[in-house]
């Protein structure tokens, strides 16, 4: 994987602390991970996700459980770079990093998920070949496009062609194609990277839950379904967080696996929203 050329260019803030634990559990910022797997790999996944908020790379302390501690960067493409030295301290006092462009390439997402969709029976598992298979030549020109947009920073353009090329695929090749549900991730992730928090976590949601009935390989259907958990507790208005919450239990009933903590995690913090809105109502009442 590609590697930061100049680690001294990254800002030295936020740094982000991933703690690996002797149980096979992993947190991020103080935070319990669902996961199911190599823990890192759940560890790192998060950090990627923060760096697409931020559209940069990050500073991260990953601690093992033996103790020995690890500087690395992560990119927003999930690129790890380790790093000989630790994270130098900021200074006191200075500038704030100017905004950077956002960069690395697209990773993820879906289509907005009806209400009270019954889940669907599992399909046959596709090979993984299949779901790491690049485009075909003849969507090219329209994906360059894409790319372009998006190095250009005209993330809103960028969007609008990764909806046009969904819609193409889904013409030609089918709803749950994995050329299409792979550019449904690359849909979520535009959403993501323009802070469109709920959307970001509808279309990760939907399209994790598609992946898992047209058969794609467990880890990538993690990948997207902490994807859009991530991408829910984003969500600041209460109200939003909770219907689009209701989606991301949904999805993790479907594509949670043997590991059944994310569905009580998801559970808890729906609970602590509905208790906060009526809370709020409550106080508002005359």
């Amino acid at each position: 994987m590609p590697v930061i050329a100049d680690p001294s260019a990254v800002p030295l803030t936020p740094v982000v602390t991933i703690l690996l634990s002797a149980d096979g559990s992993v947190s991020v910022n103080g935070e319990v991970l669902p996961t199911e797997g190599d823990p890192r790999v759940a560890g790192l996944a998060e950090v990627r996700i923060k760096a697409a908020f931020l559209g940069r790379p990050v500073r991260v302390i990953a601690k093992e459980p033996d103790g020995s501690v690890w500087a690395l960067i992560v990119d927003v493409d999930g690129a790890v770079t380790p790093l000989a030295e630790p994270h130098p301290h900021p200074q006191p006092e200075g500038e704030a990093p100017a905004p950077e462009a956002v960069t690395g390439a697209p990773g993820a997402v879906t289509g907005v998920p009806g209400a009270g969709a019954p889940a669907a029976t599992r399909s046959s598992a596709r090979p993984a070949a299949d779901w790491e298979a690049p485009l075909p030549a003849e969507y090219s020109p329209l994906w360059d496009r894409i790319r372009a947009a998006e190095q250009q920073g005209d993330l809103r353009s960028a969007a609008a062609l990764v909806a046009e090329l969904v819609g193409v695929l889904t013409q030609r090749q089918g709803p749950d194609h994995p050329l299409t549900l792979n550019a449904q991730l690359t849909e979520a992730y535009f959403a993501l990277l323009g802070r469109d928090h709920p959307r970001a976590a509808l279309l990760y949601a939907h399209t994790a839950r598609r992946m898992a009935t047209a058969g794609a390989p467990h880890e990538s259907v993690q990948k997207a379904a902490r994807n859009a958990y991530a991408s829910w507790k984003e969500v600041a208005d209460p109200l939003a967080a909770l219907e689009v919450g209701r989606q991301v239990l949904a999805m993790w009933h479907e594509a949670a696996g043997e590991d059944r903590r994310p569905i009580a995690w998801t559970e808890r913090r729906l609970r602590a929203l509905s208790a906060r809105i009526e809370h709020h109502t409550t106080d508002a009442s005359p």
